[in-house]
């Protein structure tokens, strides 16, 4: 029966990296699958600084999160833990655009998953 009973809190308590739900409320987001479930939600990811063109994300596995209102990171923080929050959109605003002429515009390569209000905490989690 307590075997029973520790399994059962475990398996509530997992959040997978997917979907759990951190204390704040926010969904804790660790790969692409929780992403696209959790889009429009407060949402929490853990992972490492990094810059791209666009501006400074936060990569957890396959998983790469725009911080868009954000400046770009002080060097000492790339490549370093940190907590991301804010609300999570999926967005292809910032796709290349091709022009009449047929020119390819800079920009991604499809949509990317984009933190709105992004708040980051750099003590490691």
């Amino acid at each position: 029966m307590r075997w029973a009973l520790a399994v059962a809190l475990l398996a509530a308590c997992h959040g997978g990296g997917g979907g759990g739900s951190s204390s704040s409320g926010a969904v804790a987001v660790g790969d692409v699958a929780g992403a696209r479930a959790a889009l429009g939600k407060a949402v929490v990811v853990v992972g490492t600084a990094q810059m791209a063109k666009l501006g400074p994300i936060v990569q957890s596995g396959d998983l790469v999160v725009y911080c868009i209102d954000l400046d770009p990171w002080p060097d000492a923080l790339t490549g370093k833990r940190v907590t991301a929050r804010g609300t999570l959109d999926f967005t292809q605003e910032y796709d290349a655009r091709r022009s009449p002429g047929g020119v390819i515009s800079a920009g991604t390569s499809g949509g990317v998953f984009v933190l709105r209000g992004c708040a980051v905490d750099t003590a490691a989690p």
